[in-house]
């Protein structure tokens, strides 16, 4: 709705219930359990590992997460009740929109708390007239992403960050992630049920102090692709 709009001009993110019955939501969290058990099981070749662990796989995430041989019936329904693409359409009043990233994060409990970065370059600051935004769908509370304050980046009126690049802080020490103070973002607290939208231009940070189990998927706006100014990766 308009207001889900204005917050999500305003901020950068906006958090919506999907409407769905609780019970379907639970039914649809014990199928990503399923699929990501299936992955491991048959060695789907389409998984990724960013922090192993000597006695546990810790797989991150899965690529491409929609085949037939990891999906069942709860999944293909839960994307057929949402209508993904409608709401992103009419959230950035584009024609016409395209999935240009599918993926499943898998990360066990281990606390995981990644780096501050971007996912798109050439951004201009603007966020109504973006040509990408990203998802995270969530079937289970998970707490801890977290997002820059427009206000604070590099375009906004009160900026700290003087880079516009990927990762702003590659001359800093890349080990560790850098330390920010919580007035200079927000942290999601993300609801079963819910899909969080967010422009991925800002500045963020995949923080959880849990496992992790939701999909993440960016949308990109194909009218603007045909004209040469988006690139797909």
């Amino acid at each position: 709705n308009q207001s889900d709009r204005d917050h999500f001009i305003e901020h950068g993110w906006v958090q919506v219930s999907m409407d769905l019955e609780k019970l379907f939501v639970e039914q649809c969290y014990e199928s990503l359990k399923r699929l990501k058990l299936k992955a491991q099981e048959n060695n789907y070749p389409l998984g990724r590992i960013y922090y192993p662990h000597l006695f546990n796989l810790n797989q991150a995430a899965i690529e491409a997460p929609f085949k037939r041989l990891l999906l069942d019936d709860n999944l293909v329904q839960l994307f057929k009740k949402i209508k993904l693409g409608g709401a992103i359409r009419d959230l950035m009043k584009w024609e016409s929109c395209g999935c240009q990233l599918a993926r499943l994060f898998t990360m066990n409990n281990f606390n995981y708390r990644g780096h501050w970065h971007r996912d798109s370059s050439g951004w201009d600051g603007n966020i109504e007239g973006a040509s990408t935004v990203q998802v995270s769908i969530y079937l289970e509370d998970q707490d801890g992403f977290r997002i820059w304050k427009p206000e604070y980046d590099y375009w906004g009126n009160n900026p700290i960050i003087r880079s516009n690049d990927i990762k702003p802080f590659a001359s800093s020490d890349e080990v560790l992630p850098v330390r920010a103070e919580q007035k200079f973002f927000d942290t999601i607290e993300g609801k079963a049920g819910s899909i969080l939208i967010f422009s991925p231009g800002l500045l963020h940070q995949g923080s959880c102090s849990s496992k992790r189990l939701d999909f993440h998927m960016r949308f990109a706006n194909l009218s603007m692709y045909e004209k040469g100014s988006v690139e797909l990766d």
